[in-house]
Formats: C-alpha cells, sequence, structure tokens
C-alpha cells in the first residue's frame, strides 16, 4: 500500500511510548490505518480493542456545541444571548453571551482549576505525596459536580478578563452550556444527546456518564499503573464515553457536515482569537480537539480540505518523563503524513 512504511512508523512510535488504546486514520469512505494495542483492564490482562468503550473527556465539548447550534438553527436560542437569561443565580452572567462561552472568550475562572487548588492545599497541609496528591485530584475531577456547585465556586470571583477581549480554556464554559441546553429543551442533557446526534448517526456505543465506561482508567507513576476508576462525571464538558467504531462514526459527520449547516460548520472551525472555535483548537496544519478525564484519553484530528482524520483512545495517562517526546513525534508523523497524502 501507499503509505505501509508511513504507518509502520506511527506502529513503531506508539509502541515506543507504550501507547495502551486504539486509533485510526480515515476518509469518509475508508479507514487507511486502524491499530489496537495494550490493555483495556490490566487487571485481567483483557486486551484493547476498537470495541472497548471508554471516557473521553474534553472530547464531549464537541458534542455539546453541536447540541447548542442544533438549538440556534432551530430558532431556540440567540448565540448573542447574556448567560444572566438562563443563569440568573450567576452574579456576573450578565456580562457574558453564550457565544463566548463556545468560544472559551468569557473570562470565568475554570472550576476545575478551583478544584484543583484547593486540593493541592489540603494535600501540602496533610502532607500528601506527590503521587497520591495526582491520585487524588484526579478522581475528584472525574466525579459529578451540580450546578449549584459549580456556581457557588464561582460567584465571588472576578472574571479573568473581559469577555471577547481573550482566550482562555475553561470547562466552566460548557458546564454552563450544559444548563442551557436543559433550560431550552426541557430534557436532561444526556437525553437530548441521545435523541439529536447519537440516535441519528447510530453510536450506539456512545453514552453520557463516564461510569458507563466499559474499563477503569489508569495512570502510569513511574512503572506502576495506577487504577483511578471510572467516576461519574455528568456535564456537558467532559462525561461522554465511546469506542473507537463510533469515534470513527463521528469523525465523519464531522468531516460531511451530517448534523449542522454549513453555516454552523463554519462556526465551529473559525477560532477566536486564533485560539478556539466552538469545539475545536488547532495544532500545526490540523484541527484538533483532546480530552482527559480521570487517566481516559482521547485525541481527534482533522483536515477538513482534505476529508482526513484521526481518531485515539486510550485509557492510561502517560508519564510526563515521555508525554512531551511522544507529542512531539507524533505531531511530526502526522504534518508528514498530510504531506505524503496531499504531495503538491
Amino acid at each position: 500500500m501507499k503509505f505501509d512504511s508511513l504507518f509502520n512508523e506511527l506502529t513503531d512510535i506508539n509502541a515506543h511510548y507504550h501507547f495502551n488504546g486504539a486509533l485510526a486514520v480515515l476518509t469518509p469512505s475508508q479507514t487507511l490505518y486502524q491499530h489496537a494495542s495494550g490493555y483495556a483492564s490490566f487487571e485481567r490482562h483483557t486486551p484493547f480493542t476498537d470495541e472497548t468503550i471508554m471516557g473521553i473527556g474534553s472530547l464531549t465539548k464537541q458534542f455539546t456545541a453541536t447540541a447548542i447550534l442544533q438549538l440556534v438553527e432551530a430558532g431556540k436560542l440567540s448565540l448573542n444571548q447574556s448567560l444572566k437569561t438562563y443563569l440568573p443565580d450567576y452574579q456576573l452572567g450578565d456580562k457574558v453571551t453564550i457565544r463566548q462561552l463556545l468560544n472559551m472568550d468569557s473570562g470565568i475562572p475554570d472550576y476545575t482549576d478551583l478544584i484543583v487548588s484547593k486540593a493541592e492545599e489540603k494535600a501540602q497541609h496533610t502532607g500528601l505525596s506527590s503521587e497520591a496528591t495526582e491520585v487524588m485530584i484526579n478522581k475528584i475531577l472525574g466525579t459529578d459536580f451540580s450546578l449549584k456547585t459549580i456556581v457557588s465556586m464561582i460567584n465571588g470571583k472576578q472574571l479573568d478578563f473581559k469577555p471577547g477581549s481573550q482566550f482562555a480554556y475553561s470547562n466552566t464554559n460548557y458546564a454552563l452550556l450544559t444548563e442551557i441546553l436543559e433550560q431550552v429543551t426541557g430534557t436532561p442533557y444526556a437525553a437530548y444527546i441521545q435523541e439529536h446526534i447519537l440516535t441519528p448517526l447510530t453510536l450506539s456505543n456512545t453514552h453520557v456518564g463516564t461510569e458507563k465506561s466499559q474499563v477503569d482508567s489508569y495512570l502510569y507513576q513511574g512503572s506502576n499503573v495506577v487504577n483511578l476508576g471510572r467516576g461519574n462525571h455528568q456535564l456537558g464538558d467532559g462525561a461522554m464515553v465511546t469506542n473507537l467504531v463510533d469515534l470513527k462514526k463521528w469523525a465523519c459527520a464531522t468531516t460531511t457536515n451530517a448534523l449542522l449547516s454549513s453555516a454552523s460548520q463554519h462556526l465551529c472551525f473559525n477560532l477566536k482569537h486564533e485560539k478556539y472555535g466552538m469545539g475545536w483548537m488547532k495544532i500545526n496544519s490540523w484541527y484538533w480537539h483532546s480530552g482527559q478525564i480521570l487517566g481516559y484519553w482521547s485525541d481527534f484530528f482533522l483536515s477538513p480540505e482534505h476529508d482526513l482524520a484521526m481518531v485515539y483512545l486510550y485509557n492510561v495517562s502517560p508519564t510526563d518523563e515521555i508525554v512531551q517526546d511522544w507529542l512531539k513525534a507524533s505531531d511530526d508523523w502526522r504534518e508528514r503524513f498530510l504531506t505524503s497524502f496531499n504531495p503538491k
């Protein structure tokens, strides 16, 4: 095959850095490469396959953005509406629009940063080791947070900057969008996502709620693998689970505009402040979003002009010692593959 040498190299790169999961390179019409390695369960030595269902973390934000844009297209919501319309309990809601939540330029503090800071202070006070602190923080972030809890965290805190003036990644934006969707539709987030996204695309292996993962998540600490469990996160900033079979379907649906109009899809890829669209960022030549919750990780790379996608799922967080080298090698490979795929 034309790309055999490059795909063999990709397999070698991932093996060198202990990739534990499944990935694919595809177009809407064919899968060019697919590979799975490692364990779904380290305790039972169950292989990780393309059917292994696991958490996708912040890749959930693409589904949430799609749902909100569907409501805009249906005339049920305006991107320029104030957050206060739907969340009067948030003291600074009148300064922020729905569009700014989607574009990550609202200035609202990230509730996960607030949780991490508090946990680190507690760990320091109690003398908890850095390894135990890492496990504790990951498990906390994988739990269910109510809207009331999140609003109580951010009330009384100033915005990080004037809304619309700059980019800052904040999970709070998409947690609040979950509440807006539920108020506008009168339907729970999970039920709306099921009816309007999962069912139309036949994503039968995709669900809301990290507890619906088929496998636990893990964390490498040195040579040890620590089980972090599955949690029970429910919000639209990181709650969804899927497998490679369905993630490939999601990639194809995104490439072919299966759920949104061309105008709405354009908004998704229009990166505000050259940083964030609506569920998308960019790295080198690729549009991209990643996800991480507990020890679950996911990645979605897309080249719309070439109808080309790469999707990754892995249920073990790599160690800090190797992650930067792995990312650099993978990024370099993707750039070379794109050049080979579309030679000029």
